[in-house]
Formats: C-alpha cells, sequence, structure tokens
C-alpha cells in the first residue's frame, strides 16, 4: 500500500500556502519473522478519492 503526503506550511498574515515537503510512504505486510507476505486489500472509491 502506498501513501502519498503532501505538507504545506501557511503564513498567518498574508494567507500565502508553500508546498514545503512531500512524501510517499510504502507499507508491505510482514510475517511473525519479519518477512514480506502477500495481502489482499480492498480500497473503496472513497479511499481512491481521499488520494486525488
Amino acid at each position: 500500500m502506498e501513501i502519498f503526503l503532501d505538507v504545506w506550511a501557511e503564513d498567518s498574515l498574508s494567507g500565502e500556502k508553500t508546498k514545503c515537503n512531500e512524501a510517499i510512504y510504502t507499507f508491505v505486510a510482514v510475517n511473525n519473522m519479519g518477512r514480506p507476505v502477500k495481502g489482499s486489500l480492498e480500497f473503496t472509491a472513497e479511499t481512491e478519492l481521499r488520494r486525488n
């Protein structure tokens, strides 16, 4: 699963917004030994809408 994140700073006086960081977090399912395992994820339209 990947999560896309944008971080913005806003000047409280002028209201000007500046993008100051972005990241992509990748999550991997692991077993009790710490090894990656195949997982099954279901995404709803609501989840996908939050990304856009």
